[in-house]
């Protein structure tokens, strides 16, 4: 993230919108907030996603189709 902001974030814009000139440490923290916040962000999303979509996004169709239509998404848990 620290290096992505580097790359993506001009000093001048950030000095712009800082009201300041932008030094090393603000990048860092840029990248710092960026980073919890994608955190935060797929946690909250991850508890609004249902079992049938993480295994829809998990698995291919073909393996999840074959799976369905046996029903066997139980016994697989037992044979792991």
């Amino acid at each position: 993230m620290f290096a992505l902001a580097g790359v993506i974030i001009d000093a001048g814009y950030l000095s712009s919108q800082l009201e300041q000139s932008a030094a090393l440490w603000h990048y860092l923290r840029l990248s710092w907030l960026a980073a919890c916040l994608g955190t935060l962000a797929g946690a909250l999303g991850a508890n609004f996603d249902s079992d049938e979509d993480i295994r829809e996004a998990t698995y291919s169709r073909r393996w999840h189709e074959r799976r369905k239509m046996f029903n066997s998404y139980e016994q697989s848990a037992d044979d792991d």
